[in-house]
C-alpha cells in the first residue's frame, strides 16, 4: 500500500538507525510511502548526521 506513513513516523525510524547510509536509504524509501510530504526534507533531514547525506536527500527529493 502506498502513502501510509506520516513524515514524523519516517523521521523517527530514520533517527533510530546508527549509520548515515542506512538512514539515507530509509529516508529515500520512506518518501514513496509518505502521505504528508509537505516539509518532508525539513523534518527527516534533521535525523541525518552528515551534510553529504542531507544534500543527497535534497537532491533525491528534488528529482521527484
Amino acid at each position: 500500500a502506498s502513502d501510509v506513513y506520516k513524515r514524523q513516523q519516517v523521521a523517527i525510524l530514520v533517527g533510530v538507525i546508527s549509520f548515515d547510509k542506512e538512514k539515507l536509504d530509509l529516508a529515500k524509501f520512506g518518501y514513496e510511502y509518505t502521505y504528508d510530504r509537505y516539509q518532508y526534507y525539513t523534518k527527516v533531514s534533521k535525523m541525518l548526521k552528515t551534510n553529504e547525506s542531507k544534500k543527497a536527500l535534497f537532491d533525491y527529493l528534488d528529482s521527484k
